[in-house]
């Protein structure tokens, strides 16, 4: 996507941003592995990422104070910057395609859920552990997400 080349950084870098800024407005904390998980990737894979995003100052790393082997991914106010940048262009995107029936929704649904279970699968990790990854991060931020732009813009 050439905006996000324009902003130095590629997709997975971007979704790594995303699922920061849901886990921020959920109030939940994303440790590597979180990422790996939703993600579909080995924790291996995740670092190089993650590594580039720190250095550019869009992540911090935060230690737990109860147990510092766990090291905790936190957007910094120029990674929050760089997320409302781009977020609106990605709106634009999404809107512009049909409204669909809920039947649709739900088959996209159900077909995206598939093939998250199946990417998990081929990469050596447990759904079971992908699906708690996504609840908590995802569904959980998306909820707070959609509450926040609801109050930015109630009439859109």
């Amino acid at each position: 996507m050439p905006l996000l080349r324009k902003q130095g950084i590629n997709h997975p870098q971007y979704l790594i941003l995303m699922i920061l800024s849901y886990a921020d407005l959920s109030q939940n904390k994303v440790i590597s592995t979180d990422l790996s998980h939703l993600l579909g990737l080995q924790k291996h894979s995740i670092t190089p990422h993650v590594d580039t995003l720190l250095k550019k100052g869009l992540l911090e790393r935060q230690r737990n104070t109860s147990d510092r082997r766990a090291v905790f991914l936190k957007l910094t106010g120029r990674g929050k910057a760089m997320i409302e940048k781009i977020q609106p262009r990605t709106f634009t995107t999404i809107a512009a395609f049909p409204k669909s029936s809920k039947k649709e929704y739900e088959f996209l649904i159900d077909f995206l859920e598939s093939f998250c279970t199946l990417s998990a699968e081929n990469s050596g990790q447990a759904p079971g552990v992908y699906r708690q990854a996504y609840e908590r991060l995802l569904v959980g931020g998306q909820e707070a997400f959609l509450k926040k732009i609801k109050e930015e813009n109630p009439y859109g």
